[in-house]
């Protein structure tokens, strides 16, 4: 992980943040930018049921809407990468979140996520009275849920269960805190690639998000 990163934010103070209205606030406009994701580990479950320290990661996730045709109909992408450094190139792709927001958003302010991952279409949701996105993962051979609690424009709490058949099963608590745009290097500015909704969902198809092991 790069030690460089530590400067990007700063969780003692709650200068320059404002609060979320999660009914006029869009997930999309929320998520979209780079941030820094810090998660202490626990074993879900071990001996007599406890929850062990197992490990500590540090997570760079940089996250960017794309455009579709699809926006019209209150339909958005959003194509989420993780990695170590803060670096364009380093950034690997994890997956892309179709947000579809409801007809009567009055009655009904949640918007519905999907997704393709490992070949699965994959349903989470964004709950907008809390604040909470919702993403779940069932896989042939494991189960996660990540759960996404805005506390303020750059703060979230994570919360992450994770099994796998094989590996030791996990409970991830932490943070992801916002990277300020101007604490940005060129690294990290580089050109965008533009995406298409037929690219992306190709690529979602296709490519298994390995970039979200820690090890």
């Amino acid at each position: 992980f790069d030690p460089s990163l530590d400067h990007c934010s700063d969780m003692s103070s709650n200068k320059g943040t404002k609060p979320l209205s999660g009914h006029r606030v869009h997930p999309c406009d929320f998520f979209k930018g780079w941030w820094k994701r810090q998660l202490e580990w626990r074993v879900f479950g071990g001996k007599n049921g406890s929850f062990e320290p197992f490990k500590s990661s540090n997570t760079v996730v940089m996250v960017e809407e794309f455009e579709s045709v699809e926006q019209k109909r209150g339909v958005r992408f959003l194509q989420w990468h993780f990695g170590r450094k803060l670096a364009r190139s380093a950034m690997h792709f994890g997956y892309v979140l179709r947000f579809v927001s409801p007809s009567d958003k009055e009655k009904n302010p949640d918007t519905m996520i999907d997704w393709q991952y490992s070949g699965r279409t994959c349903h989470g949701i964004y709950h907008a009275a809390t604040s909470v996105a919702v993403l779940n993962f069932f896989l042939p051979t494991s189960i996660v849920t990540i759960t996404y609690r805005a506390l303020d424009w750059r703060t979230v709490a994570v919360a992450i269960v994770e099994v796998e058949e094989g590996r030791t099963p996990t409970v991830q608590t932490g943070t992801m805190v916002r990277i300020e745009p101007k604490l940005l290097g060129p690294a990290a500015v580089a050109a965008t690639t533009k995406f298409t909704t037929s690219s992306a969902t190709t690529a979602a198809t296709s490519a298994r998000a390995n970039a979200e092991e820690e090890e």
